[in-house]
């Protein structure tokens, strides 16, 4: 049978358009001037450097090095007959001030045009969420991850490190923005929380901060953040999920001089799930809720905090919806693996930060290719796939589009090889263990568990 797909040649010429209007030798020749990267100098062509870096970061090159790069920028010129640049030169162009934001106005106009499109599965969780959620834009995913170097202004742990920080949408699978640091920076710190109203943001242990979970619940967002075990916060009131499927609020809090319990007191270590609300003892006002999930497995306690409403999400579902922020560490390993992020051999600051947000580059070019894909197909495909197996038909496609050629005849013949990039089924091990998108949505979309009420089947 054949398998029909949507309209080809208007999802064609919509890529052909958005690569050509942001990345064409005109518009990348025009940003180095505006950004000051090329006033008179005729000897560097900042499209065709451009050319020589996508195609060493596309191909995954394990010698990513301003070393190559020069290489590769001398062959691209020789094949147009242009004169190439000796090492010296090229070297003080990269180190001028204005190449970092030359550098950024492509990375800020692509991630500009990567959220216009939604991407993978993951969308289809924050459209249910809506549903629960009225007010809800978008979920956030927080995180942050190091990145060797030879600068010395980067301190990290050990050796030298930049730490990217990015705040991730989950709707789009790119991120929102993203800041550079030292690798021992403070990561809380690097959260906008301009950004955060109307948005649900996850993040993993090392956000847990009373202060940041109420700067976010003023800036109008909602946050859902696991917690570290030995977390003594002051209980207020509890529900219990009973052995039976049903859920009780009767739950003493208090001992017997009248002392409210802490949410780290034996008590509450039963083997039960328990869905608390608690304050930090130093500010009794803000108050949140507390999921605390026994892992029957681990036979250990997993902590949520969260100001997502009762009423809108149980507990089972806020610790099953924690889940989808592994799609945060899938995009860092897309990052790394797929994007040459690895480590950077400069002694520069500015150049350190230009071969992150050059990789970020290559990141957002694969999704958006993606989005514009899976329009095609008809069915998410994988972000991880579609970064691995990309390579060779977006260097391809550039071509085609440089050559002012139509792209439509040969995404025509792939689209059933891109057709296969779709997500595999979970295994019976990652079923059981919920690691599936269309897990998580089945059970946040359901009612929620109410006092009085039963477990859904």
């Amino acid at each position: 049978m054949q398998q029909s797909y949507t309209d080809l040649e208007s999802t064609a010429n919509q890529l052909q358009e958005t690569f050509h209007k942001i990345l064409s030798p005109e518009r990348i020749n025009q940003l180095a001037k505006l950004t000051r990267l090329v006033i008179r100098s005729r000897c560097f062509v900042p499209s065709i450097f451009l050319e020589a870096v996508m195609t060493l970061l596309i191909n995954g090159d394990k010698e990513f090095s301003l070393r190559s790069i020069h290489e590769r920028y001398g062959d691209l010129m020789d094949d147009r007959d242009l004169p190439a640049m000796s090492w010296e030169p090229f070297y003080d162009f990269l180190a001028k001030k204005s190449f970092l934001p030359f550098v950024i106005q492509i990375y800020d106009e692509l991630k500009a045009v990567a959220h216009q499109e939604s991407f993978s599965d993951s969308a289809d969780l924050v459209e249910v969420l809506k549903t629960k959620l009225p007010n809800l834009r978008d979920v956030y995913l927080q995180d942050g991850s190091e990145v060797a170097c030879l600068c010395k202004d980067f301190k990290g742990k050990i050796d030298n490190q930049a730490k990217i920080h990015r705040t991730f949408s989950l709707t789009h699978q790119t991120e929102v923005t993203s800041t550079i640091t030292s690798g021992v920076a403070s990561e809380r710190a690097e959260i906008d929380l301009s950004l955060l109203k109307d948005i649900l943001l996850m993040a993993d242990a090392g956000y847990v901060s009373n202060e940041l979970f109420k700067n976010i619940a003023d800036a109008g967002g909602m946050f859902l953040i696991k917690l570290k075990s030995n977390t003594a916060l002051v209980i207020d009131s509890c529900i219990k999920y009973n052995d039976d499927g049903t859920l009780t609020d009767d739950v003493e809090t208090t001992n017997q001089w009248d002392e409210p319990y802490c949410l780290n007191h034996k008590k509450f270590k039963d083997g039960h799930t328990y869905d608390f609300i608690v304050h930090n003892k130093n500010n009794e006002e803000f108050k949140y809720r507390v999921v605390a999930l026994f892992n029957k497995a681990k036979g250990s306690y997993v902590y949520f905090a969260t100001n997502i409403p009762q009423e809108a999400l149980d507990a089972i579902q806020v610790s099953e919806l924690y889940r989808s922020r592994w799609q945060i560490e899938i995009s860092f390993r897309i990052l790394k693996g797929f994007c040459t992020l690895k480590k950077i051999s400069s002694t520069k600051k500015n150049l350190v930060k230009a071969f992150i947000y050059l990789s970020q580059i290559v990141y957002l070019l694969k999704a958006i290719t993606g989005q514009q894909l899976q329009k095609m197909v008809g069915q998410p495909l994988s972000p991880k796939k579609v970064a691995k197996f990309l390579n060779a038909h977006l260097i391809k496609l550039f071509n085609l589009i440089n050559s002012a050629k139509p792209i439509v005849n040969y995404l025509t013949k792939k689209v059933k090889l891109f057709a296969r990039w779709t997500k595999e089924s979970p295994s019976y091990i990652n079923r059981m263990r919920g690691k599936s998108m269309q897990h998580i949505i089945d059970v946040v979309k359901q009612d929620p568990l109410t006092v009085g009420g039963s477990v859904n089947a």
